[in-house]
């Protein structure tokens, strides 16, 4: 303002003021679509973890380099995950947790990747114990469904090209610890994922792939007949 002030002309001082409003006015817009997308995306993969996983073995490490989102960590997909699958857990042992291997390869909550190793994860006032043996591997990519990955039908070999962060971490991939039945899928926190959504492909790709997964084959090709 006291630059404006600065310039003499009225008219070219009311033209400065207003392009400075609207490159205020559209930063602001910029920065609320960005985290608009953001959220966005946030309830896609949920509702894809969801789909393709319906419940989980208490212990399960969820592992990935990372998620395709701006401004959330794995303690952030932590989180969500646990009032996903164990909204009415006990304290102070948590029951999941989602790490990036990309940040915590090497470090305390994750040392290796060796069959067995011990990952510890601190939760503010609660902590996840287990172990690498106990994990399962997912890949979110920027576009397209999310992925269980395993040793056999989605390995290293066909991912080789992808980063090692997440290579390396195929072969400990459990789908033993997904339970395949009981109920189709959790009950979701709307408030936190929002309603479902339509079922459109990547529906039919989770829900075909845990059919593969239970060996019901009929399931799977009643699915692919639907989605087309």
């Amino acid at each position: 303002l006291g630059l404006i002030e600065l310039i003499k002309h009225e008219r070219a001082k009311i033209y400065v003021t207003a392009l400075l409003i609207a490159l205020g006015v559209g930063q602001q817009f910029y920065n609320a679509n960005i985290f608009r997308r953001d959220w966005m995306a946030q309830q896609e993969i949920y509702w894809q973890i969801a789909w393709r996983i319906p419940d989980l073995q208490p212990g399960t490490l969820l592992l990935t380099h990372e998620l395709p989102l701006e401004y959330e960590t794995d303690f952030s997909a932590t989180a969500v995950l646990n009032w996903i699958y164990a909204p009415d857990f006990t304290p102070p042992d948590l029951p999941f947790a989602l790490m990036y291997t990309r940040t915590r390869l090497g470090g305390p909550k994750l040392p290796d990747l060796k069959p067995g190793t011990a990952t510890i994860f601190p939760y503010r006032t609660v902590t996840f114990r287990g172990d690498t043996s106990a994990s399962i591997t997912i890949y979110a990519p920027t576009s397209g469904c999310l992925r269980v990955l395993d040793p056999v039908y989605a390995n290293d070999l066909v991912y080789e090209r992808y980063t090692r962060f997440l290579t390396g971490s195929i072969p400990l991939s459990d789908l033993s610890r997904i339970i395949t039945t009981g109920k189709d899928m959790p009950v979701m926190p709307e408030d936190l994922c929002g309603k479902e959504p339509p079922h459109t492909c990547c529906y039919y790709y989770e829900k075909a792939e845990l059919a593969r997964q239970a060996c019901d084959w009929d399931l799977v090709a009643r699915l692919g007949d639907e989605a087309i």
